[in-house]
């Protein structure tokens, strides 16, 4: 005999169904289910089932207990399934746990669902971890852009909405192909100023750690927040270089939705509340910060509650800094007057950012990193990032059988881990990191990758007053310890983890993908294309699945992973490590893709405030240099793209005439 008990995620209601003594409704407003327990007997004529639902608060707790008589069956097993639903911006429930006890006293527990819709357009596509960032992509091809504009524009944007994930104050990488088939890649990476030292800071010993990168930790946190921790920012260098050179709108058009958002405002929701509030004590530390992000009684800024409206995040002095930029180019950061009144901030709070360190910077455009991948060529951000590590995990796997084995099995989870294993070989172990990525494709398949970040949640924390700017940790990427391969040294590089990534198939465009996640990201995305080429999923499933991750100190493993197939692991000799990933972590990143087959594009993000937006084109129109004959988009002469339209509709109608035909002939 089998149960299942269903959780509806409203506040109002907690459904019961296919209980043996009927429905249980009516749960109170102020009450959120939090668990259901099923207690099986296996009495020789009949069993007893009692049936425990919990509702509790921060004010009271009720317990509704429910009894049925059942015959028995010939196994005696009772189950429970819980199921969970999710809204719009994601999973929203409390964490469920089911004990399900029986003559086996076997145990079934809840696990989240990792699932959103899949996207589907002709004309182009743009992914972003915030809707308002991937409309406003959208909306830069619609005025005539290309997917590089898309991506700049709502990279820019990301930094207004989400600015503890990105910003004019972080760090970028770009891959992108062309429509005549040229890959480049442009990295905008941070540095450390020339006046660090290597033991310029102090460590609290007794083996303490802390960070993301869990380095010896050190006092104050001085090297992971707060204006020691600054660097030298490269996301507006990287991203104003490919729009000047691959680009077609103007700058101050590309820049314009930035700058509008953090000027009017906009509404925030559950997500983007709890982030500001999970950093409020880095926020208040120093700078402008807490005045910017929070309430003038220190309080956090709330989402919408009940049927109460949300707060509004304003940043007017954001909204200036960026105008200035669309203005007058990169150069005021890097030359002008909002790098001077950065510099003078962070030192005049005790950091040793200098106008030299800014005027000396540059963002790098060169050739990607490329391997091949089961004939396909892939294309990553090559030298200090991420790129490396991802395509050594996939030139391994490539030369692996992973299809002799069923996907998800032990066995093709046991070859990942290896290969990760052995491409993590040279890198350090870390936690997660607060990235965004997005992806970008138009019309004429010109596709763009990129990844951005600002290191940890906020970066430093540390907002200059008056510039709305949020700055780079830069040193937390560094090894505080002196005389390491990674120690600090002045004006150097930092090894950070975005691997934004292309793959073409036969010279086509064939899929974009990349991730936020810290070290995760280089796992994430070479999974993801392994669930695609190899086993042909399509993007909704290739970043749903279950992953896992290994750096040499223990395999990951995705709670969703059955039991089984974590002790045939266990067997293989992997130091298993279950880790279950929730609305706010990031234990196997979060990866979004494109996928390009033919004319057809199709996106697929992780849940969270991920949004996917697709152009809405209609028909599709060839270049605006002549308008007379071509009735479908005016052209001088029908373009191949009408052309194919046409043909279509008229294979569509000569079948639809033969399909009457054959009913009139059958009648």
């Amino acid at each position: 005999m089998t149960y299942s008990c269903g959780f509806s995620l409203s506040r109002s209601e907690m459904n019961a169904t296919s209980v043996p003594s009927g429905e249980i409704r009516g749960a109170p407003d102020f009450f959120l289910p939090t668990s259901v327990s099923l207690f099986g007997g296996c009495a020789p004529a009949a069993s007893a089932i009692q049936i425990e639902l919990t509702y509790s608060s921060a004010a009271a707790s009720i317990s509704l207990t429910v009894y049925a008589m059942v015959a028995p069956s010939a196994e005696h097993a009772t189950s429970a399934t819980l199921r969970k639903r999710r809204r719009s911006s994601g999973l929203t429930a409390a964490r469920s746990l089911a004990r399900v006890t029986s003559a086996r006293m076997s145990t079934v527990r809840s696990e989240w669902l990792h699932s959103k819709t899949e996207p589907v357009a002709r004309n182009g596509m743009v992914t972003a971890e915030h809707h308002l960032a991937a409309e406003a992509g959208i909306e830069a091809m619609r005025d005539g852009g290309n997917a590089v504009d898309a991506a700049v524009t709502a990279a820019f944007v990301m930094g207004v909405v989400e600015p503890f994930t990105s910003g004019i104050g972080g760090i970028a990488g770009l891959v992108i192909r062309l429509p005549d088939g040229r890959v480049t890649s442009i990295e905008g990476g941070t540095r450390a100023p020339k006046a660090v030292r290597p033991d310029m800071f102090e460590l609290v010993g007794g083996g303490a750690r802390a960070g993301m990168y869990a380095w010896p930790a050190v006092k104050d946190n001085a090297n992971i927040e707060g204006p020691l921790s600054v660097g030298v920012p490269g996301q507006p260098a990287a991203l104003l270089c490919a729009h000047e050179r691959y680009g077609r709108l103007p700058r101050e058009r590309v820049m314009a939705p930035a700058v509008r958002i953090a000027r009017e405002g906009f509404e925030i929701d559950w997500y983007v509340s709890l982030s500001f509030a999970m950093y409020h004590e880095r926020l208040s530390k120093a700078g402008d910060g807490k005045r910017v992000f929070f309430r003038p009684s220190g309080a956090p800024l709330r989402p919408p509650i009940g049927t109460e409206p949300s707060d509004r995040v304003v940043q007017t002095d954001l909204a200036a800094s960026l105008e200035a930029i669309a203005k007058d180019g990169p150069r005021v950061l890097y030359e002008g007057e909002l790098g001077r009144a950065i510099v003078d901030a962070v030192r005049a709070s005790g950091g040793i950012l200098a106008e030299e360190d800014l005027r000396g910077y540059s963002a790098h455009e060169g050739a990607p990193l490329e391997t091949m991948y089961r004939g396909h060529r892939v294309a990553t951000l090559p030298g200090l990032s991420g790129g490396p590590t991802m395509a050594q995990t996939l030139v391994i796997l490539d030369a692996l059988p992973l299809t002799s084995s069923e996907q998800g099995s032990a066995e093709h989870l046991h070859l990942v881990g290896e290969a990760l294993r052995s491409a993590f070989t040279q890198r350090f172990s870390s936690l997660a990191d607060h990235t965004t990525h997005l992806n970008a494709i138009d019309r004429d398949r010109l596709m763009v990758s990129l990844t951005q970040t600002l290191g940890q949640g906020f970066g430093s924390g540390f907002v200059p007053k008056g510039t709305g700017v949020v700055l780079l940790d830069t040193m937390t990427w560094f090894d505080p310890v002196p005389g390491h391969t990674n120690s600090i040294a002045p004006g150097k590089r930092v090894l950070w983890a975005g691997a934004p990534t292309l793959l073409t198939r036969n010279g086509a465009p064939f899929l974009a993908v990349g991730a936020p996640g810290g070290r995760k990201i280089m796992s994430a995305v070479a999974q993801t294309i392994v669930n695609v080429v190899d086993f042909g999923d399509g993007p909704q499933d290739a970043v749903n699945r279950p992953r896992v991750h290994d750096e040499g100190e223990g395999l990951l493993v995705d709670s969703r992973i059955s039991e089984r197939v974590r002790q045939e692991l266990a067997d293989l000799g992997h130091t298993v490590q279950l880790k279950e990933e929730t609305l706010m972590s990031a234990w196997f990143a979060r990866p979004q893709a494109i996928l390009v087959e033919g004319r057809r594009c199709a996106a697929r993000s992780l849940p969270r405030a991920t949004r996917t937006r697709r152009s809405r084109a209609s028909p599709p129109r060839c270049s605006p240099t002549s308008r007379s004959r071509c009735a479908t988009c005016r052209a001088s002469a029908m373009c191949a793209t009408c052309s194919r339209s046409r043909a279509r509709s008229a294979r569509r109608s000569r079948t639809s005439t033969r399909t009457r035909c054959a009913s009139r002939r059958k009648s």
